[in-house]
C-alpha cells in the first residue's frame, strides 16, 4: 500500500542499469508548505505539524555541488510523539548505507516484527544526492536519489507522531544543503463518516444486514 510511484530502468554511474521507483505527481496532494531553507548547511529543521489534519508530509533533503572530494555528510530525519516520546529514525550518508529504525514505537514484543532495516547507498556522479520521503500515521516511504533506493515500512506508535526533525552534518562547506517539507491532503477525508471513520466496503446478508 504506496503512493503511486512510476518506475523505470536507468544507468546509474558504475552500478549499470536499476529500477527507479518515485512518487508519481506527489505535488497534485499537497496542501500547504510547512518548509523551505535553501541554505541549511550543517543545520537543523526542527517542525510542530501537530495542526496538519491528516497527519501525512512529503519530506525531502537535497545537497548539490558535489565533487569527488567533497563527497561527505549526512542527513538524518526523526519524527517523535511530543505526548509519547515514541519516534521513527532514518538517515543516510551521501555514500554509504541507509538505514530506517523504527524500534521506538510500539508492537515489537513481537519477535517476528524487525525494528532496523538497511540498504547500500549509491551515488551516481552527478554532483547531487538527495533523500526524501512520505510519512503518515503509520507508514514511511523512503526515496533515495530520486528513488534509486526505496524503501516502504509500517510503524504502530500508541500516540500520533507530531514533531519533525531534520538535520545535516559532515557536509563540506563548498556544497549546498536545502531541505522541505509540505502538509499532504487526507486522500479519505471524503468517505468519512460523521465520526471520521471511513468504512470499506460492506457486504449485505441475505436479511438485508
Amino acid at each position: 500500500m504506496t503512493v503511486p510511484r512510476h518506475n523505470y530502468l536507468a544507468k546509474i554511474g558504475s552500478t549499470g542499469y536499476t529500477m527507479i521507483s518515485a512518487p508519481y505527481n506527489i505535488q497534485s496532494v499537497f496542501s500547504q508548505e510547512l518548509a523551505y531553507n535553501t541554505s541549511l548547511g550543517n543545520g537543523t529543521l526542527l517542525l510542530d505539524y501537530s495542526l496538519v489534519p491528516s497527519g501525512a508530509l512529503y519530506f525531502e533533503a537535497n545537497i548539490t555541488g558535489l565533487t569527488p572530494s567533497t563527497l561527505q555528510g549526512t542527513v538524518n530525519v526523526t519524527f517523535t510523539s511530543s505526548v509519547s516520546g515514541e519516534y521513527v529514525a532514518l538517515g543516510s550518508p551521501v555514500n554509504g548505507d541507509t538505514w530506517i529504525d523504527r524500534g521506538h514505537t510500539y508492537a515489537f514484543d513481537n519477535p517476528y516484527f524487525t525494528d532496523k532495516f538497511s540498504g547500500t547507498g549509491v551515488y551516481g556522479g552527478e554532483g547531487m544526492w538527495s533523500l526524501s520521503g512520505i510519512i503518515d500515521r503509520s507508514i514511511l516511504e523512503v526515496f533515495v536519489n530520486g528513488g534509486q533506493q526505496s524503501a516502504t515500512n509500517t510503524f504502530y506508535a500508541t500516540r500520533p507522531l507530531d514533531t519533525v526533525r531534520i538535520g545535516a552534518g559532515g557536509v563540506h562547506p563548498n556544497a549546498t544543503v536545502s531541505v522541505a517539507v509540505w502538509a499532504l491532503v487526507d486522500a479519505w477525508a471524503m468517505q468519512a463518516d460523521a465520526n471520521g471513520t471511513v468504512v470499506g466496503n460492506v457486504t449485505a446478508t441475505a436479511y438485508g444486514r
